[in-house]
């Protein structure tokens, strides 16, 4: 998997409240360019339309355009577990963005801080925790006492990780822990979201690779690792 710094002077759009259903782009990388197949690019307009249309109805959905080989086209989007409400305004600004600058693209993902979305011509994802794309956010802050706070991370994510594997079929986990002992800091917000067609199993494996990308940045005020298949962040 590809992964890439980006570093923010601030907390990430992920973690902050939310003032209002505008959905705020973070994140998106398209693939494998194709040329002169009107019925691929037809297809991928189909699923996007598709799955824009379900997002007034749930938090998350598949969509596949069937057709002749190489046509068929796969797609899913994701909304935050927190944020159904605003799930239509953030799938329908993801698919218009996708559909403008991706169509012809056989492969696409993007993320928003209330969802995510993405499509594939090249294999049904469905399922399966993919060698996809990746990249993490972390703020150039740095925490105060950096032993004590990526302490108290490792300690949230442990907890996060029970909590997401209890969660049901969302398969989404927040949580507030309270921190003593580090000066100006009194607690660490976190959270866990696979997509919903994981099995647990596999949520639980995609979770705690992105986990372990937090190395990096345990030592940062906030951090997110965004995953083709899950998501895992903290902040401060």
């Amino acid at each position: 998997m590809a992964f890439s710094n980006h570093f923010f002077l601030v907390a990430l759009f992920l973690l902050l409240p939310m003032a209002s259903s505008t959905a705020n782009f973070i994140y998106q990388k398209c693939d494998k360019s194709f040329a002169g197949n009107d019925a691929l690019t037809s297809n991928i307009k189909t699923v996007l339309s598709n799955l824009q249309a379900k997002a007034s109805q749930t938090g998350f959905t598949t969509s596949t355009a069937t057709g002749t080989p190489p046509d068929q086209v796969y797609g899913l989007f994701q909304c935050r577990g927190n944020a159904v409400s605003n799930c239509l305004d953030c799938v329908t600004a993801a698919a218009m963005k996708l559909s403008n600058e991706c169509s012809s693209q056989s492969v696409a993902y993007i993320w928003y801080d209330l969802c995510f979305l993405r499509f594939s011509n090249v294999e049904n994802f469905f399922g399966s925790m993919e060698n996809g794309i990746g990249t993490i956010f972390n703020s150039q802050l740095n925490a105060p006492n950096p032993t004590a706070f990526a302490t108290a991370v490792n300690n949230l994510m442990s907890q996060l990780v029970k909590n997401i594997l209890n969660s049901g079929a969302n398969l989404y986990a927040t949580a507030v822990a309270n921190v003593t002992g580090i000066e100006g800091l009194s607690s660490i917000t976190g959270e866990l979201q696979c997509t919903e067609d994981l099995k647990s199993s596999i949520c639980n494996s995609c979770i705690n690779w992105t986990i372990s990308q937090m190395d990096a940045c345990k030592t940062k005020r906030s951090c997110t690792v965004l995953h083709s298949s899950c998501t895992a962040s903290f902040t401060s």
